[in-house]
């Protein structure tokens, strides 16, 4: 992890949930990208297979070719790294999802109850209207 990371704790609950959303989507769009890869590569072989093709027609087919693995294959590396969170979160049926979105939500209450709160003297000892007259502004 970066030294340079700054850690603010009243954002850190939504940056998680943000984190692990952005996890499962972008692991199951990988997915079916690397689905839809694998079809236009079967494509591309019974074009090869089946059809007649010039020199040039035939460099652009092994072009189509490499360019479609190259793709697949960055879906596919991005999945490898990606696939220990995915299985995580998937492996607690999605509550983890729903207890962060439920954390999150109570940090951000908890801030802003902080942000409104306002200390008032209980005694005498201090007077109201002194006490608010000296208040400084954290």
């Amino acid at each position: 992890m970066s030294k340079d990371f700054h850690f603010d704790p009243e954002t850190a609950a939504d940056n998680i949930l943000f984190i692990f959303e952005a996890v499962i989507k972008r692991f199951e769009q990988n997915d079916l990208a690397v689905s839809r890869y694998d079809s236009e590569r079967g494509d591309l072989d019974h074009m090869i297979e089946l059809t007649s093709y010039n020199a040039a027609e035939g460099y652009q087919l092994v072009k189509n070719v490499r360019e479609n693995r190259r793709a697949r294959r960055i879906c596919k590396d991005e999945n490898l790294v990606l696939k220990p969170i995915y299985d995580f979160i998937r492996s607690n049926n999605d509550k983890l999802l729903k207890d962060m979105k439920v954390i999150a939500r109570e940090t951000e209450k908890k801030a802003s109850y902080r942000d409104n709160q306002k200390y008032h003297p209980r005694t005498a000892i201090i007077s109201v209207d002194d006490f608010n007259k000296k208040r400084v502004k954290l």
